[in-house]
């Protein structure tokens, strides 16, 4: 299949899933970020500690309803206060609000600006690279460039332990792991659009293993496992972190099929379920036999799942 054919076929196929994209990612949920900046001890590597008025202002303009609004009261409040530590969380929390919005391009103008005044600003590289990917399943290239290089400084940020001003540990290292599986999953994207399969599936599985909870990772992960079944690979598949336990690459196929398959069971996740209803039944005209494997498989996930909750229940 040439890269064309491929893009193709992927976007085509996508394009009705990309509504789940950007609302699963850590970054663009409806909350607000950073909400325990003020409670750490004031960086000594940003100018100017917070004041009380400045906090005020900052609860204020982030607790606007209306995002176009909450935009404009913060860069309002950059432009006044540019030195105040309250600028760095409110730069996400202004991305945040772009993305909402569905208005990209003010989103990488606001992160752009982000970056310039902070240059390891490493959740906001987390959005803009999430933007990114998810544009580029839409058919959009335009933030391609920056979008992975975004993501490849983020990870570097993150593989490297630095945790952004205000956050407290023990709340860092859980937030950590999701900006890091949004990272592989931006990354795996990237890859997967520009033919590159098994770097996406490298960087999928890894971003399942960071945060297991999100199916759309998995179909795009089972994507990038068949297409590097098409292209002749028949050994599994290991992530960044782990070696696979899967003894061939089929085995794999089946296992992440049925993952989604369990996961997106719930009414909400209809455009997805169609989508890999639609890959089933391609690959079974290749594989008769992949449709009883598969049920096989969905059973020994919900058996496990079962037995843990049995476990749970009994401690």
């Amino acid at each position: 299949m040439q890269k064309r054919n491929l893009k193709l076929y992927f976007i085509g196929l996508l394009l009705v899933l990309s509504v789940f994209s950007l609302p699963t990612n850590t970054l663009a949920q409806n909350k607000e970020n950073c909400s325990n900046q003020i409670m750490t001890d004031a960086d000594p590597n940003l100018p100017v500690a917070v004041t009380t008025d400045e906090y005020k202002e900052y609860q204020q303009i982030t607790s606007q309803a209306c995002s176009q609004t909450m935009i404009d009261q913060g860069l309002a409040f950059i432009e006044k206060t540019p030195k105040s530590q309250m600028c760095f969380p409110l730069y996400q929390n202004l991305v945040t609000a772009a993305i909402r919005l569905n208005d990209f391009e003010q989103a990488f103008v606001i992160g752009r600006k982000a970056l310039a005044s902070y240059p390891e600003h490493m959740l906001v590289m987390t959005q803009l690279a999430t933007i990114a990917s998810n544009q580029m399943l839409r058919g959009d290239s335009k933030y391609f460039v920056e979008g992975e290089r975004f993501a490849h400084q983020g990870l570097e940020l993150l593989k490297a332990n630095k945790m952004p001003s205000g956050y407290l540990n023990v709340e860092w290292n859980s937030y950590k792991n999701n900006l890091l599986a949004d990272v592989y999953q931006s990354l795996g994207i990237f890859a997967l659009m520009n033919n590159c399969s098994l770097d996406a599936a490298q960087a999928l599985t890894t971003a399942t293993e960071l945060n297991p909870n999100q199916p759309y990772t998995y179909f795009l992960l089972a994507k990038a496992q068949v297409q590097l079944y098409r292209d002749g690979m028949r050994n599994p598949i290991n992530s960044f972190i782990t070696n696979s336990k899967f003894a061939s690459l089929n085995e794999q196929i089946v296992a992440t099929y049925a993952r989604v398959c369990v996961m997106t069971e719930e009414e909400k996740y209809i455009p997805l379920r169609k989508a890999i209803d639609y890959d089933i039944e391609i690959l079974s005209k290749a594989f008769p036999n992949i449709k009883p494997y598969l049920a096989q498989s969905i059973q020994t996930i919900r058996n496990e799942a079962n037995a843990s909750l049995i476990k749970a229940v009994a401690q």
